[in-house]
Formats: C-alpha cells, sequence, structure tokens
C-alpha cells in the first residue's frame, strides 16, 4: 500500500482533483473550438479528445473515491487499508495486488491532458508555426513534423519500459542489504540501445540536409526583390523594382517569389514571420537572403529573433500577401509622393518643419528628406505605429508624440515640448498622409 495510512484519503484527493482538472480541459477545448473556425479533422480530433479526457476523469475519480478498509457496513469508524487489502466502496474488503494502478491511472489522465492542451495550441496564435502559408514554411512543417512524431514514439516507448520497470520489480530489501546483487549487462541489449538512437539522429540529419537545400536553392528570376534593413528598433523596407521605400509594414503578392534581401545598420537582428519562412539573421556588413512564395492572402505577424537592445521585444514587423491587383494598387498609391493639405493639416505640415522632424524623417514632395528614422510619407496608411506595437488611431498617434518612452521605452525618439495645439495638428498632418 502506497503512502500508508493515507493512502485511501490520497486517492480519493486525486480523484476529485482529476474531475476538476478534465472539466477545466474540457472548457479549455470547447472555448478553442470556438475560436475559429476549424476543419473536419481538427473538430474530430478535439471531439475524440473531449470524450477521451471526460472518460478518463471519471474514471479517476471512481477509482478514487471510498476506498477505506471496513469489516462491516454498519462500522462508524473509517481505518486505512492493511498491507496486501485494498478499500471496496460498499464497505467489503479486496486484495490489493496492483498497487501501481492509480499511479498508472494518473499518468494516462496527465497524457490526455498534455494530447488536450497540444489541441488547443495553435487556435489563435498569429505567430504559430504550425499554420504555413508559404513554400518556405510549408518544408519546415513538413521536417517538424516526421521529426515530432518520431520523437512521441521514442519517448512512449522508454517511459513505457521506465514506468513499467517500477510497477513491475519494485525495489525490496534483502538480507539487510541496500543495493540488489550487481551483474553484467546485456552486451547485445546495449549495442541495441546505442545503434537505434545513432540510426534515428542519422534519419534526421538527412531529412534536415534535403530541407536546408531545398529552402537555399537560387530563387526564380521572375522573384519580387524586397530589402529590409533593420534598425534599433524598426524594420526599413525598400522596393528596388518600384521605387517605393516604407518601414514596419511589407505587402507582397500572393503566388509570386519574393527574395527578401536582409542587412542591419547597427547591431545583429533576426527577421522572423513564422507562418512565411523561418528565420534569417541581419548581420552588420552581411548581406543575407531568403525567398518563400505567398501561397495565401491575409496579414502575418513577425518580429525580430534576436535580442538587439531595450526594445528589442517590441520591434515588430506585419506583412500583408495582398492579391496581384490589390499589390499593384497598393505599388502606385505608395510611389505617389504626400498630398497637399489644407486647414489645421497644413499647420502640422508646418510644425513638421519647424520642430526639427524633418531633421529623422523623410516625406516625399516636401522639405522633410531626413533618412535616420522610418519613412512616413504615407504613414496614414499604416495600420500600426511604432514598428507594430500599437494601432494607428489618432489617440495613439497623439501618445507618442506626448511622450514616445511612455508607448515604446528606449526608443530613439526624443520627448518635443509639444504644446496640445501641437500635438493635434501634427496628428491632423500625419493622418492625412494615406
Amino acid at each position: 500500500m502506497l503512502f500508508p495510512p493515507l493512502g485511501w484519503k490520497f486517492r480519493g484527493v486525486v480523484g476529485q482533483v482529476g474531475v476538476s482538472v478534465f472539466a477545466r480541459v474540457r472548457f479549455l477545448l470547447q472555448r478553442c473550438a470556438n475560436v475559429r473556425p476549424v476543419s473536419d479533422s481538427r473538430g474530430d480530433f478535439i471531439r475524440l479528445v473531449l470524450n477521451a479526457a471526460e472518460g478518463v476523469g471519471k474514471t479517476l475519480m471512481n477509482r478514487g473515491h471510498g476506498t477505506a478498509c471496513e469489516d462491516t457496513p454498519q462500522e462508524t469508524q473509517r481505518r486505512p487499508c492493511g498491507q496486501g487489502e485494498r478499500g471496496d466502496a460498499t464497505g467489503g474488503r479486496r486484495d490489493y495486488s496492483d498497487r501501481g494502478r492509480s499511479w498508472a491511472i494518473g499518468l494516462l489522465a496527465l497524457s490526455f491532458l498534455a494530447l488536450a492542451l497540444s489541441a488547443c495550441g495553435v487556435a489563435d496564435v498569429p505567430q504559430s508555426t504550425l499554420m504555413p502559408q508559404s513554400d518556405n514554411a510549408r518544408l519546415i512543417q513538413n521536417l517538424w513534423g516526421p521529426i515530432f512524431w518520431a520523437a512521441v514514439v521514442i519517448f512512449v516507448l522508454v517511459e513505457g519500459l521506465l514506468i513499467y520497470s517500477v510497477i513491475r520489480f519494485p525495489a525490496r530489501r534483502q538480507n539487510g542489504e541496500d543495493m540488489p546483487p550487481q551483474i553484467h549487462g546485456n552486451t547485445r541489449l546495449e549495442m541495441a540501445w546505442t545503434l537505434a538512437p545513432a540510426l534515428v539522429v542519422a534519419v534526421m540529419l538527412i531529412l534536415t540536409f534535403q530541407t536546408m537545400a531545398k529552402i537555399d536553392a537560387a530563387p526564380p528570376e521572375d522573384a519580387l526583390r524586397v530589402r529590409v534593413v533593420g534598425h534599433q528598433w524598426w524594420w526599413e523596407v525598400h522596393y528596388p523594382e518600384y521605387n517605393v521605400v516604407t518601414a514596419n509594414e511589407i505587402h507582397l503578392p500572393v503566388n509570386r517569389p519574393v527574395v527578401v534581401e536582409l542587412e542591419s545598420a547597427d547591431v545583429i537582428h533576426s527577421f522572423w514571420v513564422p507562418r512565411l519562412m523561418g528565420k534569417r539573421d541581419l548581420i552588420p556588413g552581411t548581406t543575407n537572403r531568403i525567398w518563400f512564395t505567398p501561397l495565401e492572402a491575409g496579414s502575418f505577424s513577425g518580429q525580430c529573433a534576436e535580442y538587439c537592445g531595450v526594445a528589442h521585444a517590441q520591434m515588430r514587423v506585419v506583412v500583408f500577401v495582398d492579391s496581384g491587383e490589390a499589390f499593384q494598387q497598393w505599388i502606385a498609391k505608395a510611389q505617389q509622393p504626400a498630398p497637399a493639405v489644407a486647414g489645421p493639416a497644413a499647420q502640422g505640415a508646418e510644425l513638421f518643419i519647424q520642430r526639427g522632424c524633418a531633421a529623422c524623417h523623410t516625406i516625399a514632395g516636401t522639405a522633410a528628406q531626413g533618412v535616420i528614422e522610418p519613412n512616413l510619407t504615407h504613414v496614414g496608411g499604416r495600420s500600426t505605429l511604432a514598428a507594430g506595437i500599437i494601432g494607428n488611431t489618432p489617440e495613439n498617434l497623439a501618445r507618442w508624440l506626448r511622450d514616445p518612452q511612455a508607448v515604446k521605452p528606449g526608443n530613439k525618439m526624443p520627448t518635443l515640448p509639444l504644446s496640445e495645439e501641437d500635438i493635434t495638428a501634427l496628428v491632423a498632418y500625419l493622418q492625412a498622409l494615406p
């Protein structure tokens, strides 16, 4: 009996906790299924896990209830089971020959819990690598799949043998000695468990090399060229073919190969859009390249994946994959200079020059030609501000102008002496640059 005399109480507590845990798992899975429409196969999987979790939880509860040993149902005093006994919920005694059964059920419960949580893992995660939307990302996913399932099989075999050995061959003291008799190992068995992992690693190595060769192959000649320069802590984006410069948001056409040339203006960065491509470093003085073909339209979040300073975690990027027509419309709009403005926006345009903003930022068609910080020619048409950390709204833009360090600590924009009237005029001007 495990933990006498508290074994029956312990199993009762485990049973109650088990039911509570699986009730919570069921709630999370149902919520997971409602967050985003799921495919039939994923829906069937979630329903399977729901039913299995509920069944295991009830089994665990039944195993835990009423396990005190009682001589007769009329006894008022409950007593713990003795060695070799197991309590019966009806009051009788029965042999306790399977001492590890409760633990086996607990382990099974934990397995279902892990399975259930994995089913919910990709329900609404914008930067999940498990939902690839480009040929590059799908190559990585196709490599990850076999390696993951091979690891699952190995884990189940190894842990299964370990658990079986613990339950089947419990440690016993013999003749007052703490250590059992020591014998020489089985040479064939030792060779097998040495060669088997080596074979598994070799297969994984071959699959990895094949995937790397495909990812690093030469891109098609008609691929769109995009140059991305990493700064602390924002992204400068060039389209050399169209003479377009923007920042922090990238537009790409669907089903057209794209070559991204990666450079750094200061320290090492790493460009990563998980659903479109693997990570690729930006190293000062070096140009790295990666290419892929977006396969579905949509918006995809990314970020810098290499620590680059105090605002590293807030160096984000959004990639918009547009239809061919929508991409050409965006390019045509991005090639235009800033429009003429009137009213409060015109006052804001004057303040932009007077307050020194033009020393750092470019607005095409105006006297503002700074190249230190992001190009703001069409900032009003972007979806985010401050490298993707806040939405592009008048309120957020006013917050940024009022105190940029409060919005994004560590960034290199100074806090300017602006009155509320100045901020209102500047917001009106920048929002008028679509």
